[in-house]
């Protein structure tokens, strides 16, 4: 039998966990779970209870899976892990983070650019910064530079799912990280792993983040080691060179090693050698120049209109900033709606750009090529969230339902939980007829999940009195769904039948601790 190890958290990591669970939820992916909110209130206990549990006593469970749409046509899987064995996850992860920061290539130097660690008191990994604009702005320099011909590109494949675990607690291991910690992290990982298998991490999780950080820490050293200059965000490599006959034997080296030492194969449709001209031209965007460069240009168009005498003074005011971004962001996403496939990180940095700006400049093409943004589904949702919030307008009803008529769309589970997580926020999307209609036709997680969440937003008080009767037969997603949605009847009515759950996980008391004091479910959406 694997050794098992005994560490525990302590009770500061966990509640710190919970911070971020609450902040950012369990996924980059899909919607925060309302768990989290509600155990907001409850922090120092569940961490305190929550610091006694070892993985040797309470093994994590194989999460949930889901499909995620890819923009070039097939599917990633993504993770649904248990909340509990999330806030246990993420607090592992958070006690490794920063001892792995002190020894990963200075941050300064703008080679591994992904995600430097930085926490704060509020729950936040990388305090707010991915590093994409430090990779974006390296690559750039060493394009302008003149030093180089060639750029090779290097992407793995199917990364997440191929890290090795043994590879993570080696890593950690030789930057002294205490050893029963790194234990505790790979048993963890081996028990969420299906049929234990001995590698993988959780897609969605920024805990995972961290590890993935972990297992390429050697690599970048090795790659600093042979005297390369290169750039990495995650498992996307720039790395440049003089001539093509270098960049194919770096190429070689690097696909030998990568394989030997952490059985990571490359993705040999996004690896490849590219002039520097064919590199800039055809598969380099950066977002802000772009945005900079349209932000010149519309400028420039207009002060050429002006009379020769004014034009020299012409100055722009803050009003007239917010117009031409407004103006720019218009056309930038002219560019990601032509595009095919999307051009996932531009599409993300004009969806992020126009919440910001709460423009509705590009509304009109979100609802005439809905599907085809279905893969960034979360910042569509976040950006009619800002624009269209309570569907005054009818245009977050229109995005969804356009995307919700696609049989092929409504099947995927992704796409269920967006739709009942929006309903549920905003119950003018839907009549809750509509939401009973599709809740027959949806997956049994989103089901276990929303349908008592939604009952409450509804009113449908019968139904939730209903639903109290089945507790003791429901999965613990549902129990604590059922539990929130109590939180809506009488004092009177549910204080008795709450205090059954007293005994029961953090989690699940939390929740009935909620729905026993706050009468009102929109608190926690």
């Amino acid at each position: 039998m694997a050794t098992r190890s005994r560490y525990v958290p302590n009770e500061a990591s966990i509640e710190w966990a919970l911070k971020h669970l609450e902040k950012f939820g369990d996924s980059d992916i899909l919607p925060v779970p309302l768990e989290y909110k509600a155990a907001s209130i409850h922090r120092p206990e569940i961490a305190k209870e929550l610091s006694q549990r070892c993985v040797e006593d309470s093994p994590l469970k194989v999460p949930l899976r889901i499909s995620i749409p890819k923009v070039k046509g097939g599917f990633r899987i993504a993770s649904i892990l248990d909340p509990t064995d999330c806030v246990y996850y993420t607090a592992l992860c958070y006690e490794t983070s920063e001892k792995l920061e002190e020894l990963r290539i200075p941050k300064s130097q703008s080679v591994s650019c992904s995600y430097r660690i930085n926490t704060t008191n509020d729950g936040d990994f990388f305090h707010g910064n991915t590093g994409y604009k430090d990779f974006q702005r390296k690559t750039r320099e060493h394009i302008l530079s003149g030093q180089f011909s060639r750029v090779l590109t290097l992407d793995l494949s199917d990364f997440y799912s191929q890290i090795s675990h043994h590879r993570i607690r080696n890593n950690l291991d030789t930057i002294a990280i205490n050893t029963e910690l790194t234990l505790a992290i790979e048993n963890s990982l081996n028990d969420m792993a299906s049929n234990h298998h001995s590698q993988g991490i959780p897609v969605g999780p920024s805990a995972s983040i961290i590890l993935s950080e972990a297992a390429l820490i050697d690599i970048d050293q090795h790659l600093l080691n042979c005297g390369l200059v290169f750039c990495r965000y995650v498992d996307d490599f720039r790395i440049f060179f003089k001539d093509e006959l270098s960049a194919l034997s770096a190429l070689r080296g690097l696909t030998e090693i990568l394989f030997r030492n952490h059985r990571l194969p490359i993705n040999t449709s996004k690896t490849g050698i590219w002039s520097i001209e064919d590199f800039s031209n055809r598969a380099f965007i950066d977002e802000e120049q772009l945005e900079e460069e349209k932000n010149t240009e519309i400028v420039d168009n207009f002060v050429s209109t002006l009379d020769a005498s004014i034009a020299d003074d012409f100055e722009i005011t803050s009003v007239h900033a917010k117009a031409i971004e407004r103006n720019v962001i218009g056309e930038l996403f002219e560019r990601v709606k032509s595009d095919d496939p999307l051009p996932l990180g531009l599409t993300k940095f004009v969806l992020r750009r126009s919440r910001a700006l709460k423009t509705n400049k590009i509304i009109e093409g979100l609802l005439e090529y809905s599907i085809k943004f279905l893969p960034v589904l979360r910042d569509a949702c976040l950006y009619f969230d800002v624009i269209d919030k309570d569907n005054k307008k009818g245009f977050y009803k229109e995005f969804l339902d356009s995307l919700k008529s696609n049989d092929a769309v409504w099947n995927l589970p992704y796409f269920q939980q967006w739709w009942l997580a929006s309903t549920l926020k905003n119950p003018n999307i839907s009549s809750f007829a509509e939401v009973r209609e599709h809740l027959n036709q949806a997956d049994n997680y989103s089901v276990e999940r929303y349908e008592p969440l939604l009952a409450a937003r509804y009113g449908q008080w019968h139904m939730i009195r209903d639903l109290k009767d089945q507790v003791d037969n429901s999965s613990d997603w549902r129990k604590r769904s059922i539990i929130l949605a109590t939180s809506t009847l009488s004092p009177d009515e549910k204080g008795h039948w709450l205090s059954r759950f007293n005994q029961s996980d953090p989690l699940t008391v939390a929740c009935a601790f909620y729905a026993r004091n706050n009468s009102d479910i929109n608190r926690l959406l």
